[in-house]
């Protein structure tokens, strides 16, 4: 976030919607959605419902924020590449990590995803570059407590328990085929 505010834009874009004869949706239940490019404003109509997003000086969406009943109920925040892709997108409720972070590589490609649960991570998933599943990390209550790793063919190649952030007793490696290859006992001694 803080890479963000060296770049941002003190104008905010506010989508009014409520009290307006446009906020009915068409009869193919459309919305409409006006744009005025002098000031960079723009408003989608959708009943109680308010979008604003506050734009980087490249013209790239910064923070696009969902208001219903004028409470802000979501918001998801961007980070950018200089060279203009998107890097990250990270969703947030009350300024706090819900859902879903996602991160690309230049060229959009999924590199992984993390999910946040009040701010706490519950699960990490890294992809190889044609999108099959190469890690997978489980968390509870923000703690790495288990975790596999995958061969680009799909198979499992690793997969271990860890407990309170210290490995467990027995972690298992697979051969490419799937097959357990062995089992590997751990002391805490």
């Amino acid at each position: 976030m803080k890479a963000l505010s060296k770049n941002l834009v003190s104008i905010s874009i506010v989508a009014v919607l409520t009290g307006c004869n446009s906020a009915q949706p068409t009869p193919n239940n459309e919305y409409t959605v006006k744009q005025d490019t002098t000031v960079n404003k723009e408003a989608v109509t959708l009943s109680n419902t308010e979008i604003k997003k506050t734009y980087l000086e490249n013209g790239k969406v910064a923070f696009e924020s969902k208001y219903v009943n004028n409470i802000e109920v979501e918001k998801i925040g961007y980070i950018y590449y200089d060279t203009g892709e998107l890097d990250t997108s990270t969703r947030y409720v009350k300024d706090i990590k819900e859902g879903t972070e996602k991160k690309y590589n230049k060229n959009g490609q999924l590199l992984w995803i993390i999910e946040y649960h009040n701010g706490i991570k519950t699960d990490y998933k890294d992809y190889y570059e044609d999108s099959k599943i190469q890690f997978i990390k489980i968390y509870k209550n923000g703690v790495l407590s288990s975790k596999k790793q995958y061969l680009n063919n799909g198979n499992i190649k690793f997969e271990q328990v860890i407990n309170n952030g210290v490995f467990e007793d027995i972690s298992y490696e697979y051969y490419d085929s799937g097959e357990l290859e062995f089992k590997r006992y751990y002391s805490n001694d």
